[in-house]
């Protein structure tokens, strides 16, 4: 896996760098400190980029644009020391799939990224009331619906409302439903508390839950609506 981190201070290139790096065993990371340098990369094609949206001859969206025209199908994370919620919501409406600020912990930073690779899209819990709409919120608990791209802008619309989930995150709602505990999903999975608490947020924020018992039941009216038709 190919990891390009475009960023123009050397030291959290070298400490991020050093991060991604325990993501997987392949993981070939590289790194450019301007657009202008990122544009005149050869070679195969990144498939994750860890983005500053604050860059040397780039201001805002356009870098991001610009990387999503060079390489579409690429997995761009937003990686900023601004992160208020319209900055967060115009960049996932433009097509990243995260934004992590740079003050996260390196942890932080490793789950979030696993959550993107797992096609799951991360934003910092404390700003999510603030991302989703409260409309959004209600009628869907109320429904059992998948929120609409409008509405909620992580989510890919989905045909027939099925719940906006990535394959990692239907697993683990599978074993929420068989009473599982966070620790007993992690030696099932084999996967870290951490990673398995970020799915578990992106799964509430992606249902419009508030607890486990709400995702179960949410998922179980989906499989019946589907089963009725």
């Amino acid at each position: 896996m190919r990891v390009l981190i475009v960023d123009d201070h050397p030291m959290i290139v070298e400490a991020v760098g050093i991060a991604i790096e325990t993501l997987r065993p392949d993981v070939q990371r590289d790194s450019v400190s301007s657009v202008e340098a990122l544009e005149q990369l050869e070679g195969v094609a990144p498939d994750l980029i860890l983005l500053d949206m604050s860059l040397p001859g780039a201001s805002g969206l356009d870098a991001l644009t610009r990387v999503l025209k060079r390489w579409p199908q690429a997995l761009v994370v937003i990686f900023s020391a601004t992160d208020d919620s319209g900055s967060i919501r115009r960049a996932l409406t433009a097509g990243a799939k995260g934004f992590i600020p740079k003050t996260s912990p390196h942890a932080v930073l490793i789950d979030a990224l696993r959550l993107v690779l797992d096609g799951g899209t991360y934003i910092p819990p404390d700003i999510l009331e603030d991302i989703v709409s409260p409309q959004a919120i209600r009628s869907h608990a109320r429904s059992g619906i998948g929120l609409e791209t409008n509405d909620y802008p992580m989510s890919s619309r989905q045909s027939g409302h099925e719940p906006p989930l990535s394959s990692r995150q239907r697993q683990i709602v599978e074993l929420l439903a068989k009473g599982m505990t966070t620790k007993e999903i992690c030696r099932e999975l084999g996967i870290s508390q951490n990673t398995v608490k970020t799915h578990v947020a992106s799964i509430f924020r992606s249902l419009g839950v508030k607890n486990r018992a709400q995702v179960v039941a949410v998922t179980q009216a989906w499989l019946l609506s589907q089963q009725s038709r």
